[in-house]
């Protein structure tokens, strides 16, 4: 920096000719608690001054530099009593000193705090004091919870969350000031994002995936000095709706009672931060020959299934080959020469289990005709009816294979001593002996992502045999967790909105529509969570047959009465006589019913009588 006398010259000039300028403009806010003679920088922090200077200052450390509190007193020193301090002086105070806000980066400003701060010309900055960040509970929202000894946000999806924090400060004021709005705070969100909020302890975040984030909060103040990070755990609540077991069609007028629970499937979110994954169904490895036209033979034959992680934090890569404990496959095939199996990470990095061509006749596991008794000669006799069809082929026992630069090997799969009646030993899990060594190592996969899609293809190059994998799993080490824990979102209460639906009991509904057609309604499910979850489905409502028979019908005996009418074509009609024609004949009194049935199954009843009267016996007519 320039010459001191020049430089503090320059301020009292400035401070001079700005103030006498603006003495009468400024009486009416004279704060005549300020002391301007007290060199003491901190003496303006309740004053008017702070507003103008030290929301500049304080935020940059400028106050921390004896140079920098010299000239600010000095310009109180010289200033008229009751005059306060000049947007304008201030602005050059700042500005000469090159530490304004927005003109140079937060880097820049560091870099002038700490250089030769033993020098003659620069001071040490001043000790730190100490702060303890907490969060702000009474003003998160929602308001956190306390569980074994960890802070639960607990959120709906697509809701965001506020981070409120505040600190403590026990030595405030005894070299700086301290303060909320004066700090700079670092807030990790746990999904691979990090921001920063100068003076506002406060944050909104909005999270794309429903599961859980460790979260932080660490503040640094004016001095550059650190707090503790104060960490919490945000819990996101998925939705607890599986599947629906569609209704059968009803008949207007007849009602339904649902128990909602179980019209839906409805299972508690879970969350849990895991570093295995396992795919667990029995699958066919059809046979193939990629070298022949034969049309007995199946297309090159590929067992292609997933696993997905998610439990690690975003970005994080695989980084050495012990990053993968062991890769596993519960299976048989009756060929090992035929087949190669690899991993393929979630970025497309390959590493090869094992390859094609080694293994020769030795078989997997235990194939089917192995448990008739079959020589491996006898193998592709077993599986040559059609190799494409798992109906014709069923599956033998699998044994569990297992590979690992890590654990202790006994070489490549395919190039052992053979054990028993020609078989290779499966891996013994439990003893931790019998992984094998990658065909090529899991060097090839070190900067893979660890979420993702990991996938394994097992091929069959050749013809005549066929396997079956019952499951597999990859095994990540657990080490690169951000940390081990889970939880489960309870379901509270289930309701059912639409036509004619009302409560009928503890998760007891009633539907009786009011209209046919297609009625929708709408499923809801609350969890523990207070967050609400709602599908929508629909129940199918037949119309009723129109059975009506008309009124009585009344004749004389000897004659004949027909009941009955076509109203309904396509029906099915049947009488209390039996008869199933939509109308009847009868000469004799009675009461008649009749049930017609739709096409849809809904039916009606109607009922008619059929009254004969004797005709009145005949009148003689006497002629005088």
């Amino acid at each position: 920096m320039p010459d001191k006398s020049f430089y503090y010259f320059f301020i009292f000039l400035l401070g001079l000719i700005v103030s006498s300028a603006n003495a009468q403009e400024t009486a009416s806010d004279t704060d005549s608690s300020i002391n301007y003679f007290k060199t003491d920088i901190h003496e303006l922090e309740s004053s008017y001054v702070r507003n103008l200077f030290f929301e500049k200052a304080y935020s940059i450390g400028l106050y921390t530099n004896d140079d920098i509190n010299q000239a600010a007193s000095t310009i109180l020193l010289f200033s008229k009593y009751g005059t306060k301090m000049d947007r304008r002086i201030i602005d050059s105070l700042v500005n000469y000193c090159r530490l304004a806000d927005n003109q140079v980066t937060e880097n820049e400003k560091l870099q002038y705090l700490q250089q030769d701060q033993h020098g003659s010309n620069k001071r040490p900055k001043v000790p730190c004091q100490n702060l303890t960040v907490f969060f702000d509970t009474l003003n998160c929202i929602p308001v956190p919870t306390v569980e074994d000894g960890y802070l639960y946000f607990n959120i709906c999806a697509g809701d965001s969350v506020k981070l409120a924090a505040k600190g403590y400060y026990p030595q405030n004021g005894t070299n700086y000031t301290q303060h909320d709005t004066l700090n700079r705070y670092t807030w990790t969100f746990g999904d691979g994002l990090t921001s920063y909020t100068e003076g506002d302890p406060f944050i909104y975040h909005k999270y794309t995936t429903n599961k859980g984030y460790d979260i932080s909060v660490t503040i640094r103040d004016t001095n550059l000095c650190m707090s503790n990070t104060r960490a919490a755990r945000v819990r996101i609540a998925g939705s607890p709706i599986r599947s629906f077991s569609p209704l059968e069609p009803i008949c207007l007028g007849d009602s339904i009672s649902l128990t909602p629970s179980k019209v839906f499937q409805v299972i508690p979110f879970t969350y849990s931060q895991i570093s295995s994954q396992r795919y667990d169904s029995t699958t066919f490895i059809p046979d193939s020959d990629q070298n022949t036209s034969n049309p007995n033979y199946c297309p090159p034959g590929h067992y292609v299934t997933d696993v997905i992680f998610s439990s690690f934090l975003p970005g994080q890569t695989i980084t050495s080959t012990h990053d993968i404990l062991s890769i596993c496959a519960e299976m048989e095939h009756g060929w090992m020469g035929d087949i190669d199996i690899k991993i393929i990470c979630p970025n497309g990095q390959t590493a090869q289990l094992k390859s094609s061509g080694t293994g020769g006749s030795k078989y997997l596991g235990e194939p089917a005709c192995w448990f008739t008794g079959c020589s491996i000669a006898d193998i592709r006799a077993c599986d040559n009816e059609d190799h494409c069809d798992a109906r014709l082929n069923p599956p033998g026992r699998g044994w569990n294979y297992c590979w690992s630069e890590l654990y202790p090997t006994v070489g490549q799969l395919g190039n052992q001593t053979t054990i028993g009646t020609n078989q290779i030993d499966s891996t013994h899990v439990i003893a931790g002996t019998g992984y094998f060594s990658p065909a090529v190592s899991f060097t090839n996969l070190i900067g893979c992502p660890l979420n993702g899609l990991w996938t394994i293809d097992i091929t069959d190059h050749a013809g005549a045999d066929n396997g079956y994998i019952f499951a597999w799993e990859l095994n990540l080490d657990p080490a690169l967790l951000p940390s081990n824990w889970t939880y489960v979102v309870a379901v509270d209460d289930y309701s059912i909105t639409g036509p004619g639906a009302s409560p009928s009991g503890i998760d007891q509904v009633t539907i009786k529509p009011t209209s046919t057609g297609s009625n929708e309604y709408s499923y809801f499910v609350e969890d523990s969570f207070g967050c609400t979850w709602d599908t929508t489905f629909n129940l199918m409502v037949n119309p009723v047959p129109d059975p009506n028979l008309g009124p009585d019908k009344e004749a004389c005996n000897g004659e004949t009465i027909t009941l009955g009418n076509n109203n309904c074509p396509g029906c099915n009609h049947l009488w209390n006589t039996g008869e199933i024609t939509p109308t009847i004949n009868t000469t004799g009194s009675g009461i008649f019913w009749r049930t017609i049935t739709n096409p849809q199954n809904c039916h009606a009843t109607d009922t008619i009588q059929a009254i004969f009267h004797t005709p009145p016996p005949p009148a003689y007519i006497k002629h005088e």
